[in-house]
């Protein structure tokens, strides 16, 4: 599902100004809202020699214990219910 207020949308204008300005400044950045995780994968795509070492994180809960399960081997499911999606969110148990 898509996150309609993410920077996905905008990758395409956000990642080459990033790029140049991680040139310029040695090429770590620090990503405050991950979100969607849209923007360091980008980077790490079309510009592999600007990005040297990203820092990602986020305040929600629920996103900080999926990648973190990520990390560490979970496979999320290839595809939810409706339904199903529907109980996950109305327990709200990150």
């Amino acid at each position: 599902m898509r996150y309609h207020g993410g920077k996905s949308r905008l990758a395409m204008y956000i990642v080459p100004f990033l790029a140049e300005e991680l040139e310029r400044c040695g090429g770590v950045l620090w990503e405050p809202f991950v979100g969607g995780f849209n923007i360091v994968p980008r980077l790490m795509k079309d510009y592999p020699s600007a990005l040297k070492h990203a820092r990602c994180s986020d305040n929600h809960p629920g996103l900080v214990v999926l990648y973190n399960a990520m990390l560490d081997g979970w496979q999320p499911p290839t595809e939810v219910s409706e339904e199903y999606y529907r109980e996950l969110r109305a327990e709200r148990d990150y």
